[in-house]
């Protein structure tokens, strides 16, 4: 699971709900203003509002378990490039 702190001025419709079971590729926003990615399958029990998926691929996995984002450091910007 990674986490991304979006600014608060941007206004995300809280739905949440208990989500037990987070698949690859999962995205979900939690208050307050934070979005969660899981690039692998896990077991939780936290209040998630469900806001879509991606396709994890090995790239992706990569760069976010080699550049995780650091607690008090802010977001962090990913690229990802098949070398083309």
């Amino acid at each position: 699971m990674q986490y991304y702190d979006i600014p608060s001025r941007y206004e995300i419709p809280d739905n949440s709900t208990t989500v037990t079971e987070a698949h690859a590729g999962d995205v979900f926003y939690s208050e307050p203003n934070r979005i969660v990615l899981y690039y692998h399958d896990a077991e939780i029990s936290e209040e998630y509002t469900k806001a879509g998926t991606f396709d994890p691929t090995d790239g992706f996995i990569a760069a976010v378990e080699n550049h995780p984002v650091l607690e008090g450091w802010s977001n962090k910007i990913v690229r990802i490039s098949d070398g083309e």
